[in-house]
C-alpha cells in the first residue's frame, strides 16, 4: 500500500486541546454552562455521581436508556442505580428513592440529552485557533516525516489537518475524491483512493478512525462537506446522517469508513518502525488491540507516546515493553516542548 510509511503520527484530543478544542472531560463544564431546563434533570443525574466525562455519560446513554432495569456501573462508580418501580421511575442514593418520574418521560429525557450533547460536539469543534495549531503541526511534521510525506491518524473529528493542508497547498489524501464526470464536483468517500497515494511533495495520508464533522451519508455513499451543520435537536428523517462515532469507551468500527482506517491502522504499524502518539488516551478498545497486535507481529515497531500521563499511559496498556517510550510533558507551543521532543527522536533513531 503506498500509505504505508515507516514513520506515523497519530493524534488524539490531548494534541488539539493547546488549540482551543476542548477534551472530552472539559465538554462536560462546557455544556453545564449553556444547558436548557429541558436536559437539567437527567444531566444532574450524572453530575451528582460524578460522572463528568463524555465518553462515560454517552456509553451510559447508549447502554442502558433501553432497558428496564437501568445500572450504571462505569468506573467511577455511581452511588446507586435507576430501577423503575411500578409505573414509575426511582434513584436509589444512600438507601433513599427519590422519585424521578414517568419512565418513558425520563428515558424520553435522556434521549433528548443524548441528542443535545451529540450537537454541542460540532459546534465545539468549528472554532479553533488556526495560528497555533498550524505552527505546531508543521514543526512535528517536520521533524517526523520522510522525504516529505507523513502519514498521520486520528481519533478527533476537528478539520485541523485538512485546514492545513489547504492552507500550505500540501497534498490530501483521506479516502475522499471527486468521481470522473461528476458536474458537482462532490467528495465522496471510496477506501481504493488510499492505494495509489500521489507521491508528490509535500502530502499528508490522513485516517480519521472516528469520523468527522463534516462527513455525512447521502444515497450515493458518504460525502466530504464544504460546511459543518451540527445535528438537529429533534431527529430529522430528511436530513442527513452524520457519520461520527460519538465519544464512547467501547467503540464498534464494523462499517466502512471505519472499518477501513481502522484496518490501515493495523496495516501501517504492521510495517511501521516508529510510531508518535501525542495526547491520546488509549481508551479505544479496539484501536488499543491492534497496537498492541502490531508490536507483537512487527519487531521493528517502536511507539513514543508523548503525554503529560505518558509513563502511567505505559504502565496502565502496555505494562513492561522496552519498544514503548515516553516522553511526558504538555504538548503545546512553546519551544521547550520541541526541544525535546527532538531530543527524544534523536535518541530513539
Amino acid at each position: 500500500m503506498s500509505y504505508l510509511s515507516s514513520n506515523v503520527l497519530f493524534l488524539g484530543a490531548g494534541a488539539s486541546n493547546p488549540w482551543g478544542l476542548p477534551l472530552m472531560s472539559e465538554f462536560f463544564q462546557l455544556v453545564k454552562q449553556n444547558i436548557g431546563s429541558a436536559n437539567i434533570d437527567a444531566f444532574s443525574l450524572f453530575e451528582k455521581n460524578n460522572i463528568t466525562d463524555l465518553e462515560d455519560i454517552l456509553e451510559l446513554i447508549n447502554a442502558h436508556s433501553a432497558s428496564h432495569v437501568i445500572r450504571m456501573e462505569l468506573e467511577p462508580p455511581i452511588k446507586g442505580a435507576i430501577q423503575f418501580v411500578g409505573n414509575d421511575i426511582y434513584y436509589k442514593e444512600d438507601d433513599i428513592y427519590h422519585r424521578l418520574g414517568n419512565p418513558t418521560t425520563f428515558l424520553s429525557g435522556l434521549h433528548r440529552l443524548k441528542r443535545y450533547l451529540e450537537r454541542q460536539i460540532f459546534i465545539s469543534l468549528r472554532k479553533y485557533d488556526r495560528d497555533r495549531a498550524f505552527q505546531s503541526l508543521q514543526r512535528i511534521s517536520s521533524k517526523i516525516c520522510i522525504n516529505k510525506k507523513l502519514t498521520i491518524f486520528t481519533t478527533n473529528y476537528d478539520l485541523v489537518i485538512e485546514d492545513l493542508c489547504r492552507e500550505m497547498k500540501w497534498i490530501l489524501t483521506d479516502g475522499f475524491a471527486v468521481e470522473t464526470g461528476d458536474p458537482s464536483h462532490t467528495l465522496l468517500w471510496d477506501s481504493k483512493k488510499y492505494v495509489h497515494v500521489e507521491n508528490q511533495n509535500p502530502s499528508i495520508v490522513l485516517f480519521k478512525l472516528h469520523g468527522s464533522i463534516n462527513w455525512r451519508r447521502i444515497e450515493d455513499g458518504i460525502i466530504k462537506a464544504t460546511d459543518v451543520i451540527p445535528p438537529p435537536i429533534y431527529h430529522d428523517p430528511e436530513q442527513p446522517e452524520h457519520i461520527l462515532i460519538y465519544p464512547a469507551r467501547r467503540k464498534v468500527a464494523s462499517e466502512d469508513p471505519f472499518f477501513s482506517c481502522y484496518n490501515a491502522l493495523q496495516r501501517t504499524l504492521d510495517e511501521a518502525n516508529l510510531c508518535v502518539f501525542i495526547g491520546y488516551s488509549f481508551r479505544d478498545y479496539d484501536c488499543l488491540n491492534r497496537i498492541q497486535s502490531s508490536l507483537l507481529h512487527n519487531k521493528n515497531l517502536r511507539i513514543l507516546i508523548c503525554d503529560l500521563r505518558a509513563t502511567d499511559l505505559k504502565d496502565e496498556f502496555f505494562g513492561i515493553n522496552d519498544r514503548v517510550l515516553c516522553f511526558e510533558g504538555a504538548f503545546g507551543m512553546d519551544d521547550a516542548w520541541f526541544d525535546g521532543f527532538k531530543e527524544k527522536l534523536e535518541e530513539i533513531s
